[in-house]
This record gives C-alpha cells, structure tokens and sequence, in this order.
C-alpha cells in the first residue's frame, strides 16, 4: 500500500499520543513518561494528549509532527524540534499547565534523574528527530523510512549542519536508522538507567548533512 505523508493537525492527538508513548518506551520494560508524569496507562495518554494539544514550544505539540498515513489511516509519526524544546524548563511549565504543584514536579523530575544521566548532550544548531514510531499493524511498510528522509530532506532546505536522534541501546530501530545515513556518535549508559529500564543506555545517532550532501 502506498504511504503519505502530511502535517498532522490537533485531530491527530489520540494516535500521536500513543505514538510518543510507543517512542518512549522502545525495547525497555518501562516507560520514563510513566516517571515523569507519576501515571501510568492511560493517565499517561491523556497528559500525553494535553501535551500535543497545548504549549505549542513543547517537543510533543502536534505542530511539530509530521504523520504518514496508510490507507487513510495514520501509520507513523516523526516530530523535529530542537534542543530549547526538550529542556526541563520546557517539561516544568508542561506540567504546570496540566496542574501540577512544585513539590510534583520536583517528585517527578527527581524520579527521572537515571534518565539525565544517559541522555545525550546534543548541539545547540542540530535539528532533532524525535518520537518516531509505526503502529504494529503497519510495520514493515516503509512508514518510517518515508518519515526519516522527508525529514532529512526537511532539514537540509532549512540549512541544519545534522539530525540527531536519541535511540535505545539494543533497539531494533537502530538499523533503521543506520540504513538513513545516521551513525552513533555518543554512548551513554548508567546502572541507574539499567536497573529501573532493562537496557544498558542510551545512543546519540546523528547524520552529518554537509557530509551526505556531496
């Protein structure tokens, strides 16, 4: 079947929700939003909902995403964002938006403190693919490999110097990503991480885009 591609607009909040949280989640046995939102199933969707409906800077606004679609169906989503997006002031003023009070939020936050420990310094000018996920359904169909390279073709017309993206260690997607020109550039790992997530930790993948322009 063919896959299309198009911005995804606020209607598309229940799936990119459950998307993110797919994203998130990978090959580990828990999911950090789980932490960082004190919830669990679907509390978790919901705040996840909320997020790509409101604080349009936030990584997970649905401005941000773009869905591919199979058989009018959405198939996948990938967002780009940049480092401002994803930073804890970012995530603070989310939470408070959704309710919650400082001491939850620092209960939070502090819950997630293995995670800052594995995630990836990334560069201030690199552009950032995040949140890239397939329903079960519709894998194997070419729904992210269509996603990552309008994303490269996306970064390279706004002049980005790389894509960088986070990715699990021991994820399967890591050859989706090597297939797309990224190659791992940073290796992250923490027994706090591991404990809590059943992986290792966590690789910073990134595609030089003056290199795979020539």
């Amino acid at each position: 079947m063919p896959v299309d591609l198009r911005p995804a607009t606020p209607d598309d909040a229940g799936p990119l929700a459950e998307l993110i949280y797919s994203a998130a989640l990978a090959n580990a046995r828990f999911c950090a939003l789980d932490l960082t939102f004190g919830t669990s199933g679907e509390e978790t969707l919901e705040r996840l909902r909320w997020t790509v409906l409101n604080l349009p800077e936030n990584p997970n606004s649905f401005s941000r995403f773009t869905v591919a679609e199979v058989d009018g169906r959405v198939a996948a989503a990938l967002c780009l964002h940049q480092r401002r997006n994803d930073s804890v002031l970012t995530w603070r003023r989310m939470l408070r938006g959704m309710g919650y009070g400082y001491a939850e939020i620092g209960a939070n936050l502090y819950r997630m403190r293995s995670y800052f420990l594995v995630k990836p310094s990334i560069p201030r000018d690199s552009l950032i693919v995040g949140n890239i996920a397939t329903f079960p359904e519709f894998r194997r169909m070419g729904a992210a490999r269509a996603l990552l390279e309008d994303a490269v073709g996306r970064a390279g017309e706004m002049r980005f110097p790389r894509l960088d993206l986070e990715c699990q260690v021991g994820n399967p997607a890591r050859l989706l990503y090597e297939g797309a020109g990224f190659e791992v550039t940073t290796v992250k790992c923490s027994r706090s991480w591991e404990k809590t997530f059943g992986t290792p930790g966590v690789l910073r993948m990134t595609l030089d885009l003056s290199t795979s322009a020539r």
